[in-house]
């Protein structure tokens, strides 16, 4: 990531974005109607919400950092921000799918 330039670096950010759309499509079917989305020190699910809001919420999130760490950076992305973009995504990906099996 050290040797990218801004406008490469922001392109990885897209092709990030594009990537966990698809993702997302993809998981769309076969996840559950309702996904928690809050649980509380107990492990009870606090609060739930439908899929759609869930991985919309997802992807808003994704997308809120990416674009606030290109803004924030004046001519190249630190790497902290982009380690934090991509764990981010796979993340959201990761409790999501997780949510399969709860």
């Amino acid at each position: 990531m050290k040797n990218l330039d801004r406008s490469q670096q922001i392109r990885v950010l897209m092709f990030l974005m594009f990537g966990l759309a698809i993702a997302l499509a993809l998981l769309y079917p076969i996840l559950p109607d309702v996904i928690p989305m809050q649980f509380s020190f107990s492990g009870a699910v606090n609060r739930t919400a439908p899929k759609w809001l869930a991985l919309l919420s997802a992807f808003g999130i994704n997308a809120l950092v990416n674009v606030s760490n290109i803004v924030r950076s004046k001519d190249r992305l630190l790497d902290s921000q982009m380690y934090l973009s991509f764990g981010l995504a796979v993340f959201s990906i990761f409790m999501l799918s997780l949510s399969m099996f709860i």
